[in-house]
C-alpha cells in the first residue's frame, strides 16, 4: 500500500512552495514554512465535533488543512480574507497549475519499484498493490497522471472515500480493499498474508502502525531523519533514501510475512 505525497511523488518542495504562494497572495509573507515543516508547530486546530484541540507536530506529512490553522495561528486575520475551504481551493488550484508545467516529477525510480512487484504474480503469489493517501481526489489526479505505471494500482483511497464506514486515509480501509479484491477473483485457499505500507513522514508511519496486521517501511526522504516512534516497533523499517533499499526492505517483508491465518480472521 503505497502513500502518494513524497513517496510515489516527489513534491515535497512543490507542497511547501505552494503554502508560500497561497499565503503570498493574502500578503502575508514572514512565516517560515521550510523550518515550520522541519520542527513541531503548536497550534489550535477543529477535530470532527469541531472542538479545538492543541496539536504539537511539525507540519511535514500533514495536510493542506494542518496548514491553514497553523497559518491561522499566527496570523488570525487571515480567517476575514479567507476560509478553511477557500484555502483549500486555492492550495488545489495552485498544484493543478504545477502539475499543468510539469514541475511535480515521479520520486525516482519507484515505477520500476512498481512493477516489479506485479512481475512477482503468480497462482501461488498474488500482489495487490494501492495507494492509501490523505490527498484530495484532484491532488491525487495529478499525482496519478505523474506516476508512470500507477495503471498497475489496484485500489485507491483519498480523503473523500468513505470505505467500510471509515472516511479519509486509513490503512485498515487498504486492508479492506485488498481483501475484497481477492475474494472478487475468487481466491480463498490463501495460506498467508502481508500487508506492507510505505510511507515517508513520521505522521503516515503513525497512521500505518495504527492499523492491524500492517508493516510499514518508511521510505525516508533525502535530508530527512527517520521516524523512531516511543515505544519502539517490530512493524517498521527504515529505507533510506535509495530505491534499492526500498526493494530489500519489501523483500524482508514478504520472506517474513505473517503466520498462517484464514480470510475471516485477517479481516476481522
Amino acid at each position: 500500500m503505497w502513500d502518494v505525497d513524497g513517496v510515489l511523488v516527489n513534491n515535497e518542495h512543490w507542497h511547501r512552495l505552494k503554502h508560500v504562494r497561497t499565503l503570498a497572495a493574502h500578503g502575508i509573507t514572514d512565516l517560515d514554512v521550510e523550518r515550520a515543516h522541519k520542527e513541531p508547530q503548536v497550534f489550535l486546530m477543529p477535530d470532527k465535533t469541531g472542538t479545538l484541540i492543541e496539536l504539537t507536530t511539525p507540519l511535514h506529512g500533514t495536510s493542506d488543512r494542518h496548514v491553514y490553522w497553523w497559518a491561522l495561528s499566527k496570523h488570525p486575520e487571515l480567517a476575514q480574507t479567507l476560509s478553511e475551504a477557500g484555502w483549500r481551493e486555492e492550495e488545489l488550484t495552485a498544484y493543478e497549475t504545477m502539475g499543468q508545467r510539469s514541475e511535480i516529477q515521479e520520486r525516482h525510480g519507484v515505477s520500476q519499484v512498481i512493477q516489479n512487484l506485479a512481475d512477482l504474480n503468480t497462482p501461488e503469489l498474488i500482489v495487490i498493490q494501492g495507494i492509501v493517501t490523505a490527498g484530495a481526489p484532484r491532488q491525487l489526479a495529478v499525482n496519478r497522471r505523474v506516476v508512470k505505471n500507477s495503471q498497475l494500482l489496484d485500489f485507491e483511497i483519498n480523503a473523500a472515500s468513505i470505505i467500510n464506514g471509515i472516511q479519509g486515509k486509513s490503512y485498515d480501509s487498504g486492508r479492506y480493499l485488498a481483501l475484497d479484491i481477492l475474494r472478487r477473483r475468487s481466491i480463498t485457499n490463501v495460506q498467508h498474508v502481508i500487508f506492507a505500507a510505505v510511507e515517508d513522514s513520521p505522521s503516515g508511519v503513525r497512521v500505518a502502525l495504527a492499523a492491524k496486521y500492517v508493516q510499514c517501511i518508511q521510505w525516508v526522504i533525502q535530508n530527512e531523519q527517520p521516524y523512531n516512534p516511543q515505544p519502539s516497533s517490530n512493524q517498521l523499517r527504515h529505507a533510506l533514501y535509495s530505491v534499492a533499499e526500498l526493494e530489500t526492505r519489501l523483500t524482508e517483508i514478504r520472506l517474513e510475512g505473517l503466520a498462517t491465518v484464514s480470510l475471516p480472521d485477517i479481516a476481522a
